[in-house]
């Protein structure tokens, strides 16, 4: 399961809003039993990595970090970041929608559910 998107008009709302998120997260996949892993031991990790980039992104991410006051290693960082924190948002968006589905479904009356037709699924070939 990933975390939502969120916003807000503050970056501390969206810094609790992000929070939010985490504890509905860890609230959800405990309920049902799903495996929460932990978080890597900081100890494995030294926080350095050697990346090597085609010349042209180098000068692009080079010329961006100028143009932003900080150092290139500063700004690659925070896209890293910006990336990752995205790529969960979207991932716990898409299972919040799932799961949205799933109670929908769940609470419509019975007679509703059984007079519409099932999702049409993938399609066989016919010979």
């Amino acid at each position: 399961m990933a975390l939502p998107l969120v916003q807000g008009e503050t970056l501390a709302e969206v810094y609790d809003r992000i929070e939010d998120a985490r504890r509905l997260w860890l609230e959800t996949a405990y309920a049902h039993g799903d495996e929460i892993p932990l978080p890597p031991a900081d100890e494995s990790f030294s926080g350095r990595r050697l990346l090597r980039l085609p010349r042209a992104l180098h000068r692009r991410l080079a010329r961006e970090a100028r143009r932003q006051d900080v150092s290139l290693n500063q700004y690659i960082v925070a896209l890293l970041a910006e990336g990752s924190v995205r790529g969960d948002l979207v991932r716990l968006a898409e299972e919040v929608e799932r799961l949205r589905a799933e109670l929908d479904l769940a609470h419509r009356p019975e007679e509703d559910r059984l007079s519409r037709p099932p999702a049409p699924g993938p399609r066989r070939a016919s010979l």
